[in-house]
Parts: C-alpha cells; structure tokens; sequence
C-alpha cells in the first residue's frame, strides 16, 4: 500500500538529494507500488525476498533481516510496512543496526508502518484484514506494530533520543476490489472469517486510518571523524 501524505521530513530529504547521483534502497519492495509518483521518480533500487519473476521489482533479491549489500551505500533507506513482518524472525536492534549500516554519512534510514487505530468502521475493517492476513501466513506476515511499542524497542536499545518520529493519517483511497479478489483466494470457508471480512467491506469499506513514521539519520562524514 502507499502513504499519503509523506512526512515533510522525509520529502526534505528526497529534495536534498542530488537525482544524478544519489541511491536510494527500497527495502521489501514487493511490486514497487508503495510509494507516490514523487518516489518512483527518483527511481530507487528495490530489494526483496522474492525475484522478478515472482512479480517485484526487486534488482537485489536476499533476505532484509542481513541484507546482502555493501555499508554505507545509500543516501535514504527505506522499509515500508516491513518491520513487523520481520521481527518475529530476528532480534530487533540487530535488524535495525543492519539497516543503518546501509546508510552513507549524512543519510537516513526510515520506517513506515500502519496503525489503523479508532472506531471508524473502515479503519476496523483494515485493522481486522492485517491481524486476519497475520494468522493465514504466519510465516510472511507479522502483527500490526504500533509507534508506542516501537519507541519502547528504542528505549531498550538505548537510542530512542537518536529517532525522529511522527503519526499521521493516510489519505490514500484503498483497492477495495482488489483485497476482496485476495480474501476469496485465501482458502478459508465460505462461512469463515474470510467471509465475515468481505461482506464487512462490502458495507463499510475499508480505510487505512493512521500510519506512523520513524527517521535516523547518520551524521555527517566530518562529525564522524
């Protein structure tokens, strides 16, 4: 999925880069169609388990928990919706400190996650989808990760003060059609949860609701020596 808006933050530092030559990594990049127009444009060199032939857009196929890249090669690293897939399977600081060695001096790493928090019936309508899609493919997929819970992870890691953070409503409109074609493929009985989603989209929709966002940034090369 996308997110719209983007976070002033992360679009001052797509601004900053040189288009010539700056490289950016899109970690988990599955079809490469989680990011706006503004992104694409700026052609990023997307990474995922998956090759092409599987449907990414993946120019470096390998597992994000130790990504199979050089350190300090990418101006802004980005994972989308990627981190509560891969914590159940790695210790979370040393997947953090993986994904910051990828950044060069003066770059930044940043997370996107959802967090379809509230009563409104659409939003609970795609918060009952990931927690659905979550026990269907425990293997794949991870349970929603709320910015409390990731800001408690930096405080135990020690470098929650090193973390730019923000949460922010999602704007962008979802594929309704798309994701009831995906739950009538998910094997569950009619009479089964599946079932009991799609008719509740049918009704009421779905909404994305809030999203949270989370910056580190690397200091500059002469700050480091």
């Amino acid at each position: 999925m996308s997110f719209e808006p983007l976070p002033r933050a992360f679009r001052d530092d797509l601004a900053a880069c040189d288009r010539g030559s700056c490289h950016i990594l899109d970690l988990g990049c599955g079809t490469g169609a989680a990011w706006t127009q503004e992104l694409r444009i700026a052609q990023p060199v997307g990474m995922d388990r998956f090759p092409p032939r599987m449907g990414t857009v993946a120019a470096v196929v390998g597992d994000a928990i130790r990504a199979p890249l050089r350190s300090a090669a990418f101006d802004l690293v980005v994972a989308s919706n990627l981190l509560r897939h891969l914590l159940p399977n790695a210790e979370g600081a040393d997947l953090i400190s993986g994904w910051q060695d990828l950044v060069r001096p003066g770059g930044a790493l940043y997370l996107f996650e959802d967090e379809p928090e509230g009563a409104p019936a659409g939003v609970r309508n795609y918060r009952d989808l990931q927690a659905f899609l979550a026990r269907v493919d425990p293997g794949h997929r991870g349970a929603l990760v709320s910015l409390v819970t990731f800001r408690t992870w930096c405080d135990r890691w020690g470098g929650a003060e090193n973390w730019q953070t923000g949460l922010m409503r999602n704007e962008m409109t979802a594929d309704t059609d798309a994701v009831i074609e995906m739950l009538r493929g998910s094997g569950s009985a009619p009479e089964g949860e599946a079932a009991r989603l799609i008719a509740a989209i049918k009704t009421d929709g779905l909404n994305y609701g809030r999203f949270w966002w989370a910056a580190w940034h690397r200091a500059p090369r002469e700050e480091t020596e």
